[in-house]
């Protein structure tokens, strides 16, 4: 296909990244986006290390020009999407695969909303350039030991899990020794000098976080482990299916018919991608020893695998498109790099690109609203709050229902979408200008001249 199709994809995803967000309800801010901003506010003297430092340090970066933590996030996801872009056309990486890659569902959730996976994965795409070019002879020695072990090292300053993906590399290059075990030293080896450096590094985060918090990994402010585990096994397995799907990204709450009708339907799709990703990692290494698409997709399995067992034990949420949106990384790249090998598939794979980004855009958009009008209006009324502590969402039990429609079937599914509500929405506004401000579960603080609340947000914007 002509390179020009290729430019007005590209052309359109960066339009959708950068527009996209300006008319989602909530702005793309979620509770995490908030805990991002309070933790860059409160830099360099930052309390705890619940999320390490990465991404909240280049947001305070870019809020000294913007003074408006949304305006940072925004500016930096829009520059992390379109340089990976340009760095793919100026190294000439696979350009034709970036901008597919770039129109999957993981880059555009990624890079909608104000969270560390457009950064990790920014990061983690320059280091499988370095990787890649050690597997193919071009990049050897320090060349690729220094930078590919910073990249290691800030994407664990970005994602603590990223030492899941450490261990897997150790654990690739346990097979790699062992399948050139007389052609290599085991300990002079320059993957083993990367690995080395990279662990190193990682070591010495957990050391500054330890004397700076008193934890290595912000352990202490873990929840406590799911109740319903048969349940939460069996939707984390249907996310685990789903990590392998490159377009949706649809994960329905609720036991109605419908509903389990419907994600029926939708593993059915995601088990034909399975099959698809099998077979081309099947027919390639036929023929290939491959380590670097061995590496990629152990990557992806030992993070999945690591994820899955410990969303026991520590109390992260429930497995979903962003939880497992690394693992998809890896399995994306790989299976579009192999498959551009055979040119017969581009225009069907172009389409499919041109697929996911109408439907991953009009998704979120599925309710549009104004967020930059309700923003001015939140914040135009914050002279009347300059001095509380806490918010409070007294509008919760209100909470909007909205209803789908479903073809053919003349059904309804009423969903009550929590990022719609007017109070998470001002709430999350009111913080995201002024990080200070805390959000409360319950209504507990006695000096209620201390707590601004949802309903008096309301008010001061209807006058």
């Amino acid at each position: 296909m002509n390179i020009k199709a290729y430019f007005l994809l590209l052309f359109c995803s960066i339009l959708s990244i950068v527009m996209v967000p300006l008319w989602i309800p909530a702005g793309g801010i979620t509770a995490d986006s908030i805990s991002y901003f309070r933790l860059a506010n409160d830099l360099p003297h930052a309390k705890w290390s619940l999320f390490p430092l990465g991404y909240p340090l280049l947001l305070k970066v870019f809020h000294l020009f913007t003074n408006d933590f949304f305006w940072s996030s925004r500016i930096l996801n829009c520059l992390l999407y379109t340089s990976i872009a340009l760095f793919a056309y100026w190294r000439k990486f696979y350009f034709k695969e970036t901008v597919i890659l770039l129109t999957t569902k993981i880059f555009f959730f990624s890079f909608f909303n104000a969270i560390s996976e457009g950064l990790w994965l920014a990061v983690f795409y320059l280091l499988i350039y370095y990787l890649n070019g050690f597997f193919s002879g071009k990049i050897k020695g320090s060349s690729f030991i220094i930078p590919a072990a910073c990249c290691l090292i800030f994407s664990f300053v970005v994602r603590y899990s990223s030492i899941y993906i450490g261990v897997a590399m150790g654990l690739f290059y346990l097979i790699f020794y062992y399948k050139q075990r007389n052609e290599i030293n085991f300990w002079k080896h320059d993957f083993f000098k990367f690995l080395l450096v990279s662990g190193l590094g990682i070591v010495a985060y957990c050391m500054f976080n330890y004397f700076s918090f008193g934890d290595f990994m912000g352990e202490r402010y873990r929840n406590a482990p799911p109740t319903l585990v048969w349940e939460n096994i069996i939707r984390n397995i249907a996310s685990v299916f789903n990590s392998f799907n490159p377009i949706l990204g649809i994960k329905l709450n609720g036991s109605s018919t419908l509903i389990v009708v419907i994600e029926l339907f939708l593993g059915v799709i995601n088990i034909s991608f399975i099959y698809l990703f099998y077979k081309v990692w099947r027919d390639y290494f036929k023929n290939n020893k491959g380590y670097f698409h061995l590496l990629l997709i152990l990557c992806g399995l030992v993070y999945t695998g690591f994820l899955f067992v410990t969303q026991f034990y520590q109390g992260i949420e429930e497995l979903n498109m962003r939880m497992l949106a690394e693992s998809s990384f890896f399995y994306f790249i790989s299976v579009i790099i192999l498959y551009y090998k055979n040119l017969k598939f581009e225009k069907i794979i172009f389409c499919l690109a041109v697929i996911s980004l109408l439907f991953n855009s009009l998704y979120v958009l599925k309710i549009p609203s104004d967020y930059l009008k309700r923003k001015s209006e939140v914040e135009n009324s914050l002279s009347h709050f300059k001095d509380k502590e806490y918010f409070y969402d007294d509008l919760v039990n209100e909470g909007k229902v909205v209803k789908y429609k479903i073809p053919l079937v003349n059904k309804e599914i009423e969903y009550k979408h929590v990022n719609q509500q007017d109070g998470y929405i001002d709430g999350n506004i009111l913080m995201a200008k002024n990080p200070k401000i805390e959000w409360m579960v319950e209504d507990t603080v006695k000096d209620k001249s201390r707590v601004v609340y949802a309903s008096d947000l309301t008010k001061k914007k209807n006058h």
